[in-house]
């Protein structure tokens, strides 16, 4: 009997026809495949077309497939073959095959392969790969969540589904014990040989729910395996979370710690330490109010960006009910508002209402058991549940902040202290060196006035000897008027270091100006001036002792007016300034000026560029501005002329010249 044979169209035909996946092979290479393969095995018909047998198989079955099909070709017959078939995307299929040759009228035979899948066994492969798959996930996993969102994922691609259980969820009662112990298997049904789920237990508060199709006992075993890998991501991913927290928490300190190190300025360092623990902490706002022992209250000392200009106004008595931050100081620990709606403390506190806080939290600043202030966190987005781990980096922050203003508030002491030391030795130094400067001017005035006394009698008794005689006059002259220079200078050696009690009496300035200035135009030998005066419409009455003040502007004028030997203009301006409470007396020349080396000389005591005085009158003048708590200063430029600016000190609430009548 003559076998039959059969045209390609024949075999793909018969290949068509077939229920389960089935493709039509000659020499190796695919001619065709049915519709149950391409569904099967995710192909399209342009993906079939030249291509080879052996790339549908896994790279490890290749060499025993091949030698298989070699011997069939020659024994023209292939057995049931269990083997792994390839889908497009490389996935591995568990088949049967089963192979017929089908002699071709021309050429070598065709084979019709047809495959019979093993669906509970691809099921469990399924699982197996990505259960694998999930395993360099979970390793790489950072986050709690990252482990948790990988294993829903890749156990619903197996084909089930997965839920994650916390205290908040009830399991089915019959697994509820269960679920605390070692993975167990859910039976739904009574008379169920499989089960349809698997419980794992994550730790005390959480479980893992594994449900879907039934479950061979290869799934629950592979599950089983699967639920150690997970608590062990699990308790990593927790331990990364906490060393990044706590990473961030010494990060995050570092950096407070840095910035506040940055200055010793209390009202910097504290705006600092606002803004790094708002931006580090997350808040609204960050609110320090310093602690004021003397009358018992928190003050306002320095806030976030956002309320700097309302926080000076800030004041609350420790003693006082309503006040949150009043307890925590009063108490002294952290009082945590959730919900300032529904706490009575929270709806009651006039910090809450003001600044429209919907949740807050009072942290004691303490330093070396000292109460330095509190500080005070808000949201004033929503009701906000605080952490324990929230809580403990706060106050972290606060004790490191309670410590740096600690040190701002020494440094500052110290700096006043100081410069109250240096003050006080300056003074102390200065009435020794004026004590002395006063003994040294009674035996001087004792010393030299006896003799110009006689010389000045002498002066007398030889004019009326030499008569008129003109040489013997001019020399006469001389002697006299080197006398009355050599008593003016014992007599400004007497009046700088002579102790003064100020007679202070509010005067009006512009008076005592005019008398000065009159003094000054009357000199000797002054040169022609021109007066040229300002002075405020509106004027207070200044406190001094008139005397002595009149004495030092005219002694300034004097300085000008012989700055100007062919005459000039001398300029005098009375003003007042109501922001700064002083008023200011100008006296303006049109000499020389004051060269660059020399000015910052000229109120040194016997410092003088003039052939004649001691250099003791601009001395006296600064001596006397400082007595009435007022200063002097200077400006010159050579060939521009010079000005000195008296300033003296005025009331808060001065009478003014109209008012004094």
């Amino acid at each position: 009997m003559t076998a039959s044979r059969y045209t390609e169209g024949q075999v793909v035909a018969i290949a068509t026809s077939l229920t389960n996946p089935a493709v039509v092979t000659r020499d190796g290479l695919l001619l065709a495949a049915n519709a149950p393969w391409f569904e099967a095995l995710h192909y399209g018909p342009g993906d079939v077309a030249g291509m080879k047998i052996r790339n549908l198989m896994p790279v490890e079955e290749r060499e025993r497939l091949v030698d298989r099909m070699r011997a069939a070709v020659t024994e023209r017959v292939m057995p049931q073959l269990r083997t792994l078939a390839m889908t497009k995307e490389g996935a591995r299929v568990p088949v049967i095959a089963t192979s017929s040759p089908f002699d071709a009228i021309e050429g070598g035979p065709y084979w019709l392969v047809s495959l019979v899948i093993d669906e509970q066994e691809r099921k469990e492969m399924d699982l197996a790969r990505e259960l694998l798959g999930l395993t360099a996930s979970l390793l790489g996993a950072t986050t709690e969540q990252a482990v948790r969102e990988s294993t829903l994922a890749a156990v619903s691609r197996a084909g089930f589904w997965a839920r994650f259980l916390g205290d908040d969820d009830e399991p089915p009662s019959e697994t509820t014990r269960l679920a605390l112990a070692e993975p167990r298997p859910v039976f739904r049904g009574a008379r169920s040989s499989q089960p349809d789920g698997v419980y794992i237990p994550i730790d005390e508060s959480e479980t893992l729910l594994i449900g879907g199709a039934p479950l061979s006992a290869q799934q629950t075993y592979t599950f089983t395996l699967f639920s150690k890998l997970l608590r062990s991501a699990l308790v990593d991913a927790r331990a990364a979370e906490k060393a990044r927290r706590h990473l961030s928490d010494v990060q995050g300190l570092l950096a407070l710690a840095t910035t506040t190190a940055s200055t010793l300025e209390l009202e910097a360092l504290m705006a600092l330490a606002c803004d790094s623990i708002a931006q580090a902490l997350d808040v609204s706002n960050c609110f320090i109010l310093l602690h004021d022992e003397g009358d018992g209250t928190l003050r306002g000392g320095a806030s976030s960006s956002g309320q700097r200009s309302t926080v000076a106004r800030i004041t609350i008595p420790l003693d006082d009910p309503r006040s949150i931050s009043a307890r925590a100081a009063r108490e002294r620990r952290v009082v945590v508002i959730a919900d300032t709606a529904v706490d009575a403390l929270g709806r009651s506190s006039r910090f809450v209402e003001a600044f429209e806080e919907k949740a807050l939290v009072a942290v004691p600043m303490l330093s070396r058991g000292r109460l330095e202030g509190i500080v005070v966190l808000d949201d004033t987005r929503a009701p906000r549940e605080f952490s324990e781990a929230w809580l403990s980096r706060a106050g972290a922050m606060v004790a490191q902040v309670g410590l740096s203003i600690a040190n701002a508030r020494l440094y500052e002491s110290l700096r006043t202290s100081y410069a109250e030391l240096a003050q006080t030795r300056a003074a102390m130094v200065k009435r020794e060196r004026l004590a002395a400067l006063g003994e040294l001017a009674a035996i001087v005035a004792h010393e030299v006035r006896n003799p110009l006394g006689v010389i000045y009698n002498a002066e007398s008794s030889l004019r009326r000897v030499v008569g008129t005689s003109k040489d013997g006059a001019v020399l006469l002259d001389i002697i006299h008027e080197e006398c009355r220079r050599l008593n003016q200078i014992v007599g400004d050696l007497i009046d700088f270091a002579r102790p003064r009690e100020l007679s202070m009496q509010p005067e009006p300035l512009p008076r005592v100006v005019q008398e000065a200035i009159d003094v000054a135009t009357s000199q000797p030998d002054a040169p022609t001036i021109r007066l040229v005066q300002t002075v405020d419409a509106s004027l207070p009455l200044v406190p001094m002792d008139r005397r002595l003040i009149r004495q030092a502007i005219a002694n300034v004028a004097i300085n000008a007016i012989q700055a100007m030997p062919r005459g000039g203009s001398l300029r005098v301006a009375v003003r007042y300034d109501p922001a700064d409470h002083a008023t200011t007396v100008e006296i303006t020349d049109e000499g020389g000026g004051i060269a660059d080396e020399v000015l910052p000389r000229i109120f040194e005591p016997f410092y003088t560029t003039k052939a004649k005085g001691a250099g003791l009158g601009l001395a006296v003048v600064k001596r006397i501005i400082e007595d009435h708590g007022g200063r002097i200063s200077v400006s010159s430029r050579a060939g521009s002329g010079t000005t000195f600016a008296i300033r003296l000190p005025v009331p808060d609430e001065p009478q003014l010249l109209g008012a004094a009548g």
